[in-house]
Order: C-alpha cells, then sequence, then structure tokens
C-alpha cells in the first residue's frame, strides 16, 4: 500500500513539474516585430520621432513603463540632420526591428520631440488611439511602414500606415543579417481605433 501512495506522489510531482515546464516556457516564448519609419522632410522639424505602444488593455499613467519606437536625429537647435538607413528622393527611411514576448500590443500615442538647447517640447496626439497588432512565436511580423507628413498629406493627416514589405525585405536583410528572414510574415496593419488622431491606413 506505501508503495502505491509513494508512486502516485510521484507522479503527481513530476506532472506539476511538467505543467510549470510548459507554462514558464510559454511566458519566456518570444518573437519580433519590424517595420520602417519614413519621414518626408526635406528640412528635420524634431529631434526625436517616436510612436508609443503598450501590451493591448495596458493602463497607462504618468508613471508607466511603455515601449516605443524611436528615431532620433543628429544634433539639436537648428543644426538638425538626418541618418536614414536610406533615402527615395525626399523620404528618409528608417528600419527597426524589436524583439518581444508573445502577445498582442497596441500602439496608443506618437510623440515628436524638440530640442533648442534652452527651450524643449513635445507634440503628442490630443486623443490617444489603439492600434493593435500580435508578436508571434519565432517569427518576424512586418507591421508596415509608418510614413511622417510634418506638413500634413492631402487628407490633412500627419501619419499614414502602408504595405511596404516588397520595397524594404532586402533592406532588413542586408542590415540585420543575423535574424532569420525565412521566418518572417507580412502582417501589415490596416485597421485601429483612430480618435480623430491625424492617422490613416493606406
Amino acid at each position: 500500500m506505501k508503495r502505491i501512495i509513494y508512486y502516485l506522489i510521484a507522479v503527481l510531482i513530476i506532472s506539476c513539474s511538467s505543467t510549470n515546464s510548459v507554462t514558464n516556457k510559454a511566458k519566456n516564448e518570444k518573437g519580433f516585430i519590424t517595420g520602417t519609419f519614413t519621414i518626408i522632410d526635406e528640412k528635420p522639424r524634431f529631434n526625436a520621432y517616436m510612436l508609443d505602444y503598450k501590451p493591448e488593455g495596458k493602463k497607462i499613467n504618468w508613471t508607466s513603463s511603455y515601449h516605443k519606437i524611436l528615431v532620433q536625429t543628429n544634433g539639436m537647435g537648428f543644426k538638425i540632420k538626418f541618418s536614414p538607413d536610406y533615402s527615395i528622393g525626399n523620404k528618409k527611411v528608417f528600419l527597426f526591428i524589436k524583439e518581444h514576448k508573445v502577445g498582442n500590443y497596441e500602439f496608443f500615442n506618437y510623440e515628436l520631440f524638440t530640442n533648442l538647447g534652452l527651450s524643449q517640447s513635445t507634440l503628442k496626439s490630443k486623443t490617444e488611439f489603439l492600434i493593435p497588432f500580435s508578436v508571434k512565436k519565432d517569427s518576424i511580423n512586418y507591421i508596415g511602414d509608418f510614413t511622417f507628413f510634418p506638413k500634413s498629406n492631402e487628407n490633412g493627416n500627419l501619419f499614414e500606415i502602408s504595405d511596404k514589405f516588397n520595397r524594404d525585405l532586402s533592406k532588413f536583410k542586408e542590415k540585420y543579417p543575423e535574424n532569420n528572414w525565412n521566418s518572417i510574415q507580412n502582417n501589415t496593419i490596416n485597421k485601429g481605433k483612430l480618435n480623430e488622431s491625424l492617422i490613416e491606413f493606406k
């Protein structure tokens, strides 16, 4: 009888250990997001361009931490210069790739930062928006090109989100050769709750 009890206890311990191992593995699973930030601007107006995002549903206040896609220029004041990954006419294109835990995320604001030395300012969307995307296991998820129009586009918007996957795939492979580009998926963002935030999908 004792042997049977010991056997059942051992099976229970192994089972719990196995379950915890699977759970921990799921929590630690990661993937990548990649895309481009394009600035249409012959003369830079801002020192930093940021797109803010967070885990889906997370409440944000002034003490909260969150993620950013950040593009910085060189210099400050009236001597700002771009250092893009490449240019097409007056389009300055910056590549990005970020690793995150598998899950659902959402963009909720943008930040345009100006540093004039003694004077600094940040321009944000007056109303937050929610633009969802996902990070999938062991894959690179292309989420699109974010084009910024400093004087607004023909529809009066500051940002366009569009699919430039075929244009930029070779550029990603060239800049980040260490990544497995056979795992890339085109998941260009094409919807969200914009709340009149000067963003549009193309």
